[in-house]
């Protein structure tokens, strides 16, 4: 089986307490760094950040296998550590017991792709999908 280049997916999400609304963003990038796709969405009615953080992590997915299929490896990144580490590990906690929902989607996604890596990575080297997510909240 040949793989198709390598897939970077940078996502991100945020989350206004005020309103009760967020945002996500994600970026997809080339092994080699360029921008292939730049991607945010308001999203109502959620009820923290961590949620805004799944949804970004699952409207990123989503998109990647409409548009790019399943044969890419992916290269997963984002700043939410316990996100990060609840899918490697597969650990349930109380919080994640809250977003099992989307914990079970994300995971049902990750296995129709042949390779992946998710690794936490510090807010600095999340900028771009940082500022697609709050572009759209702090307005």
């Amino acid at each position: 089986m040949s793989f198709k280049p390598a897939l970077f997916i940078y996502f991100d999400g945020s989350y206004n307490i005020n309103t009760k609304n967020g945002s996500i963003g994600f970026c997809i990038k080339t092994q080699g760094g360029d921008i292939l796709d730049k991607e945010n969405r308001y999203i109502r009615d959620i009820d923290s950040n961590t949620e805004s953080e799944y949804l970004a992590l699952k409207m990123s997915l989503e998109y990647v296998l409409k548009k790019y299929n399943s044969d890419n490896r992916l290269f997963i990144f984002g700043d939410e550590k316990t996100i990060i580490n609840q899918l490697k590990n597969k650990q349930n906690n109380e919080q994640s017991l809250k977003y099992d929902n989307y914990i079970s989607d994300i995971n049902n996604l990750l296995r129709k792709f042949n390779s992946i890596v998710l690794k936490n990575i510090p807010q600095h080297e999340n900028k771009i999908a940082h500022n697609l997510s709050n572009s759209l909240i702090n307005n």
